[in-house]
């Protein structure tokens, strides 16, 4: 239990002491926090802002945006959690611990099936957040880049008349977060307000229409990188290196997920520098038995319309069962639980799949892709 004293919380930050919340994230991280994450810290999410208060001021917070989200057709609800601080004197009571469970319970309430997290420590490790998947991180150089550039593409900056045709081109990516035009919007808004060079670029030719995207933009290092992209792979790898010039910079950085076989390809076709990585943020299944059967459809696909029918799923305390046709296959925790359904570099959770029918349909069904945060970074 926290150690309170006079503070009062985990509770939802009221609208009068959001600034007092804003005041406290810059103080613990760096400036701007408010403008950095215009959908964490704004009033239509202070239900999801967990704080403590005290002294008239918010002295802790940990606080979470809900989005829905599809994977390759099946819709998800997922929760990223991060701006996770307390004041220096005021750590050591307790607080984070406290608001990281009334943060769950209230994921629990609102639907949420899976957690991301920026960022990986022992408090997120108890709460079973597990660096998961297998993906890649590439750095493409300007020789690289050049290999690649098309003359006939080009970039043009989106502001809010242009934005309607990225959406068009966001929302047939087969993996990605389902934002509302208002989200755009303040993308826009929160890229303008940073004073990195982000922006969200059209890629095109000369008088056509939008053939994808890229939102660039610069790390706290000054290093280029590609938050985002979608559309045409080869549009997108074609105006990495206009997207490199118009940074000032020798090179830009990209996250390319384990599903998106055309766009790693094409990079290293080019001699781009591939390395494996997880995904981005560290991974909690939050509510087991309805993502399986929101994944029942692409479990079908994967191993068969009678299997995927046939699989089974319970849950007891921290132990997690699938039965299939008289087999069961029991995961110990929910350390496991995630590694299995994510998948690791090391394919280490492979090994649990093997030799019972249950295990077998289970190595065709898992891993599932992980969704990238893109501008839905928290």
């Amino acid at each position: 239990m926290p150690d309170n004293g006079d503070a009062r919380g985990p509770m939802a930050c009221p609208r009068e002491m959001l600034g007092s919340l804003v005041e406290m994230a810059n103080a613990v991280f760096h400036s701007g926090m408010g403008d950095e994450f215009p959908h964490l810290f704004c009033e239509e999410n202070i239900e999801n802002c967990r704080i403590f208060v005290e002294g008239g001021r918010v002295v802790s917070h940990i606080g979470y945006t809900v989005s829905d989200a599809t994977v390759l057709g099946a819709p998800l609800r997922v929760a990223c959690l991060g701006a996770v601080g307390t004041y220096e004197e005021c750590r050591g009571r307790g607080f984070a611990t406290a608001s990281f469970a009334d943060c769950l319970s209230g994921m629990e309430r609102q639907g949420v099936h899976v957690l991301m997290v920026s960022g990986d420590r022992n408090l997120y490790r108890r709460n079973h957040c597990m660096k998961v998947g297998r993906e890649h991180g590439a750095t493409v150089d300007a020789a690289c880049a050049a290999k690649l550039a098309r003359k006939d593409l080009a970039l043009s900056p989106v502001g809010e008349p242009g934005i309607d045709a990225i959406i068009d081109i966001h929302r047939r990516e087969p993996v990605r977060f389902l934002r509302g035009r208002d989200f755009w919007l303040k993308t826009l808004s929160w890229l303008k307000s940073q004073n990195r060079g982000g922006e969200v670029l059209a890629v095109g030719r000369s008088g056509g229409e939008p053939e994808a995207y890229v939102v660039s933009g610069k790390n706290r290092d000054g290093l280029a990188r590609v938050i985002e992209y979608g559309g045409d792979r080869a549009a997108v790898a074609g105006v990495l290196a206009a997207v490199i010039e118009r940074a000032g910079a020798k090179q830009t950085s990209l996250h390319v997920p384990r599903w998106d076989a055309p766009m790693l390809g094409i990079l290293k076709g080019a001699g781009a520098d591939v390395k494996d990585s997880n995904a981005t943020g560290t991974h909690r299944i939050v509510r087991f038995i309805d993502m399986m059967e929101r994944l029942r459809p692409l479990f079908a696909e994967r191993t068969g319309s009678k299997d995927a029918a046939g699989l089974k799923f319970a849950e007891s305390g921290e132990r997690f069962k699938f039965s299939l046709a008289g087999s069961e296959l029991v995961l110990p925790d929910r350390d496991e639980l995630v590694r299995t359904v994510y998948g690791t570099i090391d394919n280490s959770e492979r090994s649990a799949l093997k030799g019972s029918p249950v295990g077998k349909a289970l190595a065709r069904c898992f891993p599932i892709p992980a969704l990238s945060y893109g501008t839905s970074y928290v």
